[in-house]
């Protein structure tokens, strides 16, 4: 797991793009032709990152946060199911082993 820390939805928006995607394929390993081995190094270091207009930026803020709510309200979908399960299961401990 890779974490890329920023306050900019407009970042998401371009390290979420198919050209950033083609750029990481380029500049990273692979892991013996079963995925992607993504390097920040490699691939978000030296990823040209465009200057952006000011339109452009908040074009990109908008698809950006569109993204990242959509990422979250499935990421809730998945999860919630999972959570209620937990709960209808107690935790087994050295006790009641």
């Amino acid at each position: 797991m890779v974490i890329l820390a920023t306050n900019k939805n407009s970042d998401l928006a371009i390290v979420q793009s198919s050209i950033h995607d083609f750029w990481a394929w380029d500049k990273c390993s692979t892991m013996g032709g079963s995925g992607l081995r993504y390097s920040p190094t490699d691939a978000f270091e030296t990823f040209p990152f465009p200057t952006l207009t000011p339109e452009t930026e908040k074009e990109l803020e908008t698809i950006g946060e569109k993204y990242y709510n959509q990422r979250q309200q499935i990421m809730r979908e998945i999860l919630q199911p999972a959570t209620a399960d937990h709960a209808n299961h107690p935790t087994r401990t050295h006790q009641n082993l």
